[in-house]
């Protein structure tokens, strides 16, 4: 009854969606959020505690090594893993035209630019794999996003790459088992509370991302702040979002390492869970909690994301405040657009990983899956680790700067082109 039902509601939005001109190839709010430019004049932020305890999580025991950022451009190292070359990674040695073509879409519960530059990606891709292709940006909508899933179904596509709100995990995870759905997870791993990886994943150690932030930070504070800092008028803002393990893993990262740094300073782990995941939240909660701490007169801005950080900007901007605040944040597509206009302010870095490394192993394990080649339990053998059903590629980012981050961006454009031209 329930695939009857869901055939039914599926085939209601079809035609819906056909009324309202057809299934777009570009999501309609695909432009990156860089329009705030006053901090708006909402309600003040919600508990702002100052956590002395948060230890780093058991799930963030990956690679180590990941953390440092240094001042390395050109990452070697960061390249695809070792793996490289079995199956699930663009050199499978299959003639993917000797078939018909996959019907493939990207779903994203909310199009950010990190989702933006995954889905170029992703796109190109395709092309070499013998897919169509299309992204459907669900708006932040649950319901939206599994109404879709099933819509999706039912018009016959072959494969999922899924980014979905982990609140409705438990919901995709039963959509996908009954409508027999092939799929892989995106940008977020696919993990429980213990850190058990429930489907095959490609993921950064989130702590360690946090990590990174701080640490750079902590490298350019004194030249940033000049002779004068104060230390007892220091505080972080650390933008979490504990709705998401990963997001929120991230933002610990940054305030456990401000307080090995500066023990006695004052910490603001700001939760951003269940608010908008925009610029203009980021701009009023930065902005309401910067005016309500008028003693602070230094911050470290970290952050779990930058629609956030880039919020933040545009408060310490506008109230005058910027020189005595440093931002970054994990990702960076939206920084190097600002950096690529002549921007030159406090937004100082991002810890970031270039798309062309992530969507390899995703949508290349995807069509292995398809292919039959592999099962979701057989998929990247090299890199199961002890005790895990299911393997997880870990990837290691950087810290791209103002100063390094066009020598980063050749790089990955000179490596995204000798890759396909290799193949």
């Amino acid at each position: 009854m329930k695939k009857l039902f869901a055939v039914v509601l599926a085939l209601c939005m079809l035609l819906a969606l056909v009324a309202c001109g057809g299934g777009s190839t570009e999501p309609a709010s695909s432009a990156s959020p860089a329009a705030s430019t006053s901090p708006a004049e909402s309600a003040a932020p919600a508990e702002s505690a100052a956590p002395a305890e948060s230890a780093a999580p058991a799930e963030s025991a990956a690679p180590a090594e990941s953390a440092a950022p240094a001042e390395s451009t050109a990452p070697a190292e960061s390249a695809a893993p070792a793996a490289e070359g079995t199956v699930g990674w663009g050199t499978d040695p299959v003639d993917h035209f000797a078939r018909d073509p996959y019907d493939i879409v990207y779903m994203v519960n909310f199009y950010l630019p990190v989702n933006v530059g995954m889905s170029n990606m992703f796109e190109q891709w395709a092309k070499y794999l013998n897919c169509t292709y299309q992204v459907q940006d669900c708006e932040q909508n649950n319901e939206n996003y599994l109404n879709y899933l099933n819509t999706f179904a039912v018009q016959g596509k072959d494969g999922f790459i899924l980014d979905f709100d982990p609140i409705v995990t438990d919901r995709v995870f039963e959509e996908c088992t009954e409508l027999g759905i092939n799929w892989i997870p995106a940008v977020n791993p696919v993990r429980d509370s213990e850190g058990k990886f429930l489907w095959p994943s490609v993921c950064i150690n989130a702590y360690d991302m946090g990590v990174a932030q701080t640490d750079y930070q902590y490298s350019i504070y004194k030249d940033y702040f000049g002779p004068e800092f104060d230390e007892s008028k220091l505080a972080i803002l650390s933008f979490d979002n504990s709705q998401v393990p990963d997001l929120h893993n991230r933002a610990l990262g940054a305030v456990d390492k401000f307080q090995e740094y500066f023990p006695n300073a004052t910490v603001f782990l700001h939760d951003m869970g269940g608010l908008p995941f925009t610029a203009e939240e980021g701009n009023a909660q930065a902005g309401a909690l910067f005016s309500a701490h008028s003693d602070i007169k230094y911050w470290f801005v970290t952050s779990c994301a930058e629609n956030y950080a880039l919020g933040a900007v545009r408060a310490a901007e506008s109230m005058g405040i910027d020189k005595n605040v440093m931002v970054t944040c994990c990702d960076g597509n939206a920084i190097m657009s600002e950096w690529d206009g002549g921007y030159e302010g406090c937004w100082v870095g991002a810890v970031f990983e270039a798309e062309v490394l992530y969507a390899e192993p995703i949508i290349c394990g995807l069509i292995a899956m398809l292919d039959g080649r592999a099962t979701p339990e057989t998929l990247w053998p090299d890199s199961r680790e002890p005790g895990q059903e299911y393997s997880a590629v870990w990837l290691t980012p950087k810290v791209i700067t103002h100063d390094n981050y066009v020598e980063y961006r050749e790089w990955a454009a000179n490596y995204t082109e000798e890759m396909f031209a290799n193949r």
